[in-house]
Parts: structure tokens; sequence; C-alpha cells
């Protein structure tokens, strides 16, 4: 993420937002939340919280979490210490703006669990839900993410 930002900067001067989806939402935040040049971010359908959802999933065999088709890391080992690496990240975005955008229907990512990482987050902050399942949420995006920034950076 790093990088796209550094590739960013070199292109243009105007500002930059680190924007992703799912773990990609936790490694934007924890960028711009790193690089205080980054204007602000984007997290779509990422949350707070989310290694005590994964485990109640895996307990009911919901999905392999990445074990079968994904070399290194399962996901519940990944996300094990995401909580206090965002405790200790996001008061770094405080005074650039961020929007938290939930998915009515996530079943990987509650909207509970947005609103969770929401709350945590500094200010100052937006939260949108959005009609959209976990996979589908980063399109589903578009048109509020496209609003969102037009609001802060009108042509």
């Amino acid at each position: 993420m790093q990088s796209v930002i550094d590739h960013a900067r070199q292109q243009g001067n105007g500002p930059i937002y680190a924007l992703g989806h799912s773990m990609g939402a936790m490694t934007a935040l924890r960028t711009a939340a790193r690089d205080s040049q980054v204007s602000g971010a984007i997290a779509i359908a990422t949350g707070y919280g989310r290694p005590s959802a994964l485990a109640a999933l895996r307990s009911i065999g919901a999905t392999d979490f990445r074990d079968s088709y994904v070399d290194g890391l399962t996901l519940p080992q990944l996300s094990e210490h995401l909580d206090a690496a965002l405790d200790e990240d996001l008061p770094k975005l405080a005074g650039r703006p961020a929007l938290y955008i939930a998915a009515d229907r996530d079943m990987m990512v509650s909207p509970a669990s947005v609103r969770e990482l929401f709350e945590h987050a500094p200010e100052p902050k937006t939260l949108l839900t959005i009609q959209s399942d976990h996979t589908t949420a980063g399109d589903a995006s578009r048109a509020p993410v496209l609003q969102w920034l037009n609001e802060r950076h009108p042509r």
C-alpha cells in the first residue's frame, strides 16, 4: 500500500486517500495512519473484533479461511493481532477524514463490527451502510465513495 501511495505522489499533486476492501481496508487504514501526508482513508467491509467472529464461524464450519488455497498464515492467524494494531494506528488518523462502509448482508464482517471500528476511530469520520454482501461490497461502494470524495474535493 505504501508503494501505491508513493507512486500516486509521483504522478500528481492532488490529495491522496488510501482505500481498501476487507483485509485491504485494514491495510489502507494503517498505511494512511502512518503517513501524515495521506489526506484520509476509506475502509469498506472491515471491522473491529474480527478474531472472535472468525472463531465463531470456524466453530460451525462456515468456511476454511484460506486454509486450502493460500500458502502461509490462515485468516484467523493473520487476524489475531489486528485489533491491537488498529488501537495503535487509528489515533494517528485524527484530523483527517475517514469513511467506513458496512454491507447490510455481510456474513464475514458484520455491520456491528464495522460500527465498532467506527467507534474506535478518531474524528472526522463517516459511517455508511450499503446494500451488499461482503464479496460485492467494493463494487457496491463506488457511488457512495465518489460522492464522499466529491463532497471533500468539489470540482
